[in-house]
């Protein structure tokens, strides 16, 4: 069962540092259950929301709008593609200009460090790209996919893998002892992401509430030194593709929580609650399924909104070509 590990943090010692710096004390980290074998009972009336939503999700690939236009479901899945990894990045403060990531984009190299933020986001979308490929050829999803997102997102040999030491979420940056969220010790991080990875390539829940499981439990274990928030929300597309939800990584759930934060924050919190017990989790389902359900909602918006901008611009070449005399445009 899930519970609080009582820890000690030994304080720090060195010339320049502050009292606090140098304090050493009790904390208390966080041991979720697995979730393989996790006792997990859904309500109803949720179970039935989120196949609701499933549908939706299914109709963004099956409209004519997202088939029909000239550069297909490919075109419309780049833009969006582009929007979920900037809105990813942007829960983490880092928050460039669209324009600025396009051309960070053009400019990637393999291996190269990461200089701007623009650099870093681009950096997400690599990810996402990188992810998404893999499913389509294998349909799984191991431990080593999980760490070279990291270090193409991070590019920063220092920080990357799985994490040795004890990280913590708030507080201090010096000791784990007022942090608001400290995830599992280091020496049950590999156990909790092989039980992580089984169970994100498994199905015994439907794909939604799979994917909102996979997230939480991934950002409770919070295995990376850094980068955990980004990668986690790409595990949310690869759920989703790989259940069949979507070929692409189109749905813009991190725009949606983005906007969302205090929601976002909370749910997780909730999740990790040990005394919740299954209201706990079912608030945070009911937090993620809600924003998948406007997600939908948005990228169906876009979608529509990229076919009617299409269809007056071809007017106008249309009006253009015919006030010179000349043959109407072909069908795009």
């Amino acid at each position: 069962m899930s519970d609080w590990i009582e820890k000690h943090w030994p304080g720090a010692d060195g010339p320049g540092l502050s009292r606090r710096a140098r304090m050493g004390g009790p904390y208390r980290a966080f041991l979720p259950d697995p979730l393989i074998t996790r006792r997990i009972n859904i309500p109803a009336a949720l179970s039935r929301k989120a196949s609701h939503v499933e549908q939706q999700i299914l109709s963004l690939s099956n409209r004519g709008s997202l088939h029909t236009t000239g550069t297909g479901l490919e075109g419309i899945s780049r833009f969006l593609l582009r929007s979920e990894a900037i809105s990813s990045s942007r829960i983490e403060g880092i928050a460039p200009q669209p324009d600025k990531v396009a051309i960070a984009e053009l400019r990637l190299e393999p291996g190269a460090p990461s200089a701007s933020v623009a650099q870093l986001v681009a950096n997400n979308v690599a990810i996402l790209q990188q992810l998404s490929e893999k499913v389509r050829r294998t349909e799984t999803i191991g431990l080593a996919e999980i760490i070279e997102a990291q270090e193409l997102l991070l590019r920063n040999p220092r920080i990357s893998g799985i994490r040795e030491t004890q990280n913590w979420i708030g507080g201090s940056d010096y000791s784990p002892i007022e942090a608001e969220f400290v995830p599992p010790p280091p020496e049950v991080v590999p156990g909790l992401m092989d039980d992580l990875i089984e169970y994100l390539n498994g199905a015994t829940h439907g794909a939604l509430i799979q994917a909102a499981l996979v997230h939480a439990q991934f950002e409770t274990i919070h295995p990376f030194a850094d980068g955990n928030g980004r990668v986690g929300r790409a595990l949310i597309h690869v759920v989703l593709q790989r259940r069949g939800l979507v070929d692409y990584p189109v749905l813009p759930v991190s725009m949606v929580l983005g906007t969302w934060s205090d929601r976002y924050i909370h749910g997780l919190t909730r999740f990790r609650a040990p005394d919740s017990g299954s209201a706990g989790l079912s608030e945070w389902l009911d937090v993620f399924i809600s924003a998948a359900e406007e997600a939908a909602t948005q990228a169906t918006r876009i979608s529509r909104e990229i076919d009617e901008l299409r269809a007056e611009w071809r007017e106008r070449v249309d009006a253009h070509r015919k006030s010179q005399g000349m043959d109407l445009t072909p069908v795009w």
